[in-house]
């Protein structure tokens, strides 16, 4: 009599706040243990190595996300940086509303570029 072997398939998918992740100075690769223990996947098992052998694929991605994703691989050190400017962004808009009594970065042309300019050169000369 032939014997048949199973051949289970996952196609795990989680939904992750990309934001979230990157503050809390995470990893690329530090997607693999989260997803695998949102599945139920031990860290010792073949639905792990298996896990780790696959190429990630990323779907619906909104905000910053949005612009980093194609064809469903996810840019990540451009998310990394997008990210980081944005915060940067949201503290300079914080700086100018004291300072400068505007709305938004947006209320003065070129004000956004020029914040964002010297908040980067700062921050090379500092490291």
């Amino acid at each position: 009599m032939p014997r048949f072997l199973s051949r289970e398939t996952h196609s795990p998918g989680i939904t992750l706040d990309l934001d979230q992740f990157l503050d809390q100075n995470r990893r690329f690769e530090d997607i693999y243990p989260l997803l695998a223990k949102r599945r139920g996947f031990g860290h010792c098992s073949c639905e792990y190595e298996m896990l780790l052998s696959a190429a990630l694929t990323f779907d619906r991605p909104q905000g910053l996300a949005d612009g980093t994703v194609a064809d469903g691989k996810l840019d990540f050190d451009r998310l990394r940086q997008t990210r980081q400017e944005q915060k940067a962004l949201d503290t300079l808009l914080q700086i100018a509303r004291k300072h400068m009594g505007i709305h938004t970065l947006e209320d003065i042309p070129g004000l956004q570029e020029t914040l964002l300019s010297v908040y980067t050169m700062q921050k090379h000369d500092a490291s």
